[in-house]
């Protein structure tokens, strides 16, 4: 009977700048990998079990991350000008990590239940 010792996690990007392994305990079933590019890197990454010292083939798929957002989302108080008594707000962020198109703000007045 042949058993499963171990599982080889291994992922590379596309553009061959990132490629890393990890050996896995044969009850494990994840994997992390840290360092990686949001949206634009395609990754390949393989599972494949160790059985005595044979290497098998295993499963390899092919994926995108989801794009890095903005971060550091801030609003600053708000004030009502007496004109027009109407409220103002300033809304900064900072960019996302890596290349990027544009941003898309949606501003969305919620309303009351009364």
């Amino acid at each position: 009977k042949l058993e499963i010792e171990e599982y080889i996690a291994t992922i590379f990007s596309s553009d061959n700048a990132f490629h890393e392994s990890k050996t896995l305990g044969k009850n494990c079933r994840s994997a992390e990998f840290k360092n990686l590019k949001g949206g634009t890197t395609k990754y390949m990454v393989t599972i494949s079990a160790m059985v005595g010292n044979a290497k098998m083939k295993g499963v390899t798929i092919k994926t995108f991350l989801p794009p890095f957002p903005p971060q550091k989302l801030l609003c600053s108080s708000t004030e009502i000008t007496q004109d027009t008594k109407c409220a103002k707000a300033k809304v900064t962020w900072t960019p996302p990590k890596d290349k990027f198109e544009k941003y898309s703000l949606r501003i969305t007045q919620l309303g009351t239940k009364q």
